[in-house]
């Protein structure tokens, strides 16, 4: 049997912090998994992990994240859009 991850919505709910996740769907929960990885791999003090991708994927991840915590969640599938239009992007597009 698989490990599986148990959240207790009731405890989200009731935080100051996280009031705002308590409703996320497991696919939601997937996409904000993966934008904080976007962000915060890029934004990390190690140089040999910050050269993973463009600044334009951070910007990414950082703007999702914002939209989550403001109640404009995003599935998987559109996570994975953002991500990919991030990557056409040049330097001056930022």
């Amino acid at each position: 049997m698989e490990n599986q991850l148990i959240l207790d919505r009731e405890q989200l709910r009731i935080g100051k912090y996280t009031s705002w996740a308590a409703d996320l769907s497991p696919d939601q929960l997937c996409a904000l998994l993966w934008m904080v990885g976007e962000y915060g791999i890029r934004t990390s003090p190690d140089p040999n992990e910050r050269v993973l991708g463009s600044p334009h994927r951070r910007e990414a991840g950082r703007k999702a994240l914002v939209e989550f915590v403001w109640g404009k969640p995003i599935s998987l599938r559109k996570a994975q859009a953002i991500i990919r239009a991030s990557t056409k992007m040049r330097d001056n597009d930022v």
